[in-house]
């Protein structure tokens, strides 16, 4: 973004005053924001055109644009790069004016013409709408033959493996053995044996004698130091290709943006070479990164058809960048509509890594916003049953997946993670509490996405208890959603209560370490199953050393151990969940017994080296990835 901050080099309008000035905003401007910008170029006497009477009454918006003579028509959107202007900045020529003008937050303003615009985009807008009305017509169609072309079939004779019951191995291994930690429900902890096939990083890698060890493509350079970060695990597998298709662009905080980044860097961590082909910039991560920018023009049902459209550029550019890079692997993070990474490991004949947070179909029945659910369903089996391992964070979904039939020696459970040299206790708050004004009193802190999910309801019944408790405490909310209202509206004006707002993962850190105490009040789920998540944000709050209140629920209750780690209270239960934190407001040894608990229990099983561990076995222990055992008899 440091790039736009200049304006462009080209002739800007006349500061003139008191001319009419007819202003068509799109996107996510404020008002305020978009008024300093047309007092910075325009007159003072601005007419502001409502895109909501567009779409619900388009004859008498076309009318009030035709019944006026401006004296300029301006365009003003977050960023003039965006492609989905190429589409509605032919909304300029439906107004009457002298002069027309787009305008963008980063100061460029540049002067527009109907034939200028239809000469350089009349043949990508085209190309869009044609690709929209393909996957319209064909795409239900395509991914059916994809699921019949690449997902296997069990042969005669040959079943799905059972389930095996959860079981975690005990006891001292062989001499030959190295230990890794894998996932168990409670501790999320259990060894595995890395047999003498790797040796022990050292002793495979450099020789060349380990089974796998030796067979990497840099095995003699794996195992020197003895490490086995590259010769002992992960064998051969040093370069992965990581894919990421969703059409989320922009991001800059939330659990997604701490995921990828956590994954990708474990995996570096560990000495694997990391290539990323993504649909967005990938804040955090330092791999190679190729961008496929999606074509992002609609929203609703239209939003969907250039998602699924979207999988012939990214399979492209996913191609070239395994052509070049030559991975040993495939890794893709499950989004709604893509099959990319099916397609490229079967054509490459590599194995394909699945990351599987959750099912998309139930969160759009549920949560709303998903109009293709019979391609996201489609999609949806495509990718789990093409995988050589699936990776799911919890048990809940592991169990759910064997319900549906997809082979459990195939999935593995591997919860979220931390960077616990990120996050931590002695992290500097000193410029978030003076920006907020939080220099007095015990801060109660919450990050996340304002959701029925992620417990807002409750929060925004606990909140007002708790200040009426304990009137000195102050609230440090962070993040945004579509429940942000609940806790904004009643506490508007109280300096006690700060909205942050979103905030780019990098600065989370010292705004975890402003906070006393941490708050994951998460809900049950709308559908009254079990609760699925591993969320990012319970790991951070571990890491940053402070006291927790959360919900003893799913996988947060497998985590944390109520008194020892964290105080846990029944979920939706907001008189529960205000006298915790009057507890931990009272107590300031529990505060930091509690937080040096959760630190010490990040650092020793949830740190992101060790998720990526977790993956580099799953690649190691495939086998076939086709995942069928034959009966015998």
């Amino acid at each position: 973004m440091a790039g736009h901050l200049a304006p462009a080099p080209i002739a800007l309008p006349q500061r003139c005053g008191a001319v009419t000035v007819l202003v068509l905003p799109l996107g996510e401007l404020s008002h305020a924001e978009a008024e300093a910008l047309l007092d910075a170029h325009f007159g003072d006497a601005p007419v502001w055109f409502d895109r909501g009477t567009l779409r619900r009454q388009p004859a008498r918006a076309l009318v009030q644009l035709w019944r006026h003579r401006y004296e300029s028509a301006v365009l003003i959107a977050p960023d003039l790069e965006q492609l989905r202007l190429r589409l509605t900045s032919f909304m300029l020529g439906l107004a009457r004016a002298k002069t027309y003008w787009r305008l963008d937050r980063y100061g460029r303003c540049e002067p527009w013409s109907l034939r200028g615009h239809l000469l350089r985009n009349a043949l990508p807008v085209l190309r869009h709408a044609a690709a929209c009305a393909l996957a319209l017509a064909f795409g239900e169609v395509a991914l059916r033959a994809i699921h019949t072309l690449l997902v296997p079939r069990a042969p005669r004779g040959c079943t799905a493996a059972p389930l095996p019951p959860p079981q975690i191995m005990k006891g001292e291994a062989s001499r030959e053995a190295s230990h890794v930690t894998l996932v168990d429900a409670k501790s999320v902890i259990a060894t595995s044996q890395i047999s003498s096939r790797g040796g022990r990083g050292g002793e495979g890698g450099r020789g060349g004698q380990g089974d796998r060890g030796g067979q990497g493509d840099r095995g003699g350079e794996g195992g020197r130091g003895g490490q086995g970060d590259r010769g002992g695990q992960g064998g051969g597998v040093r370069r992965i290709l990581y894919l990421r298709s969703q059409l989320w662009l922009g991001l800059r905080g939330g659990g997604s943006v701490a995921h990828t980044a956590g994954v990708i860097g474990g995996l570096q961590q560990l000495g694997v070479d990391v290539e990323v082909v993504s649909s967005d910039r990938l804040l955090g991560v330092s791999a190679p990164t190729r961008v496929a920018t999606p074509e992002v023009w609609f929203d609703g049902w239209l939003r969907e058809l250039e998602d699924l459209a979207y999988n012939v550029p990214f399979l492209l550019a996913a191609w070239r960048a395994a052509r070049a890079f030559k991975p040993r692997a495939i890794y893709q993070r499950h989004a709604t509509f893509n099959v990319a990474g099916v397609i490229l490991a079967r054509l490459l004949r590599l194995p394909l890594v699945l990351e599987y947070n959750s099912s998309e179909v139930w969160k759009g029945r549920y949560w709303g916003g998903l109009r293709l659910e019979r391609a996201a369903r489609l999609v949806e089996r495509i990718n789990l049953g093409a995988a050589s391992s699936v990776v799911v964070v919890s048990q809940v979904l592991r169990h759910e997946l064997v319900a549906q039939g997809v082979n459990a020696e195939r999935i593995v459970v591997n919860p979220n993670g931390v960077d616990p040299e990120v996050f931590r206790p002695n992290v500097d708050p000193g410029q978030v509490r003076s920006r907020f004004g939080l220099d007095s009193g015990v801060v109660i802190g919450f990050s996340g996405t304002f959701g029925a999910w992620h417990g807002i309801p409750t929060l925004a019944e606990a909140l007002p208890l708790v200040l009426a408790a304990r009137p000195r405490v102050k609230w440090l909310l962070i993040g945004d959603g579509p429940l942000r209202h609940l806790v904004g509206n009643p506490v508007a004006g109280d300096d006690r209560v700060v909205l942050a707002g979103m905030v780019p993962h990098d600065q989370m850190p010292a705004h975890l370490a402003a906070c006393d105490v941490l708050v994951s009040p998460h809900g049950r789920q709308a559908d009254g199953g079990e609760f699925f998540g591993s969320p990012t944000k319970l790991y951070e709050y571990m890491a940053s050393g402070r006291a927790i209140v959360a919900s003893r629920l799913g996988q947060i209750a497998d985590v944390l151990e109520d008194g020892v780690t964290a105080l846990l209270v029944e979920p939706d239960d907001p008189r529960a969940l205000a006298e915790a934190i009057v507890r931990l407001v009272d107590d300031a040894s529990l505060r930091a017994r509690l937080g040096c608990g959760a630190r010490e229990a990040a650092v020793q099983r949830h740190t992101w080296r060790q998720n990526a561990e977790r993956v580099l076995i799953a690649l190691e222990d495939a086998g076939t990835p086709l995942g069928y055992q034959c009966s015998r008899g």
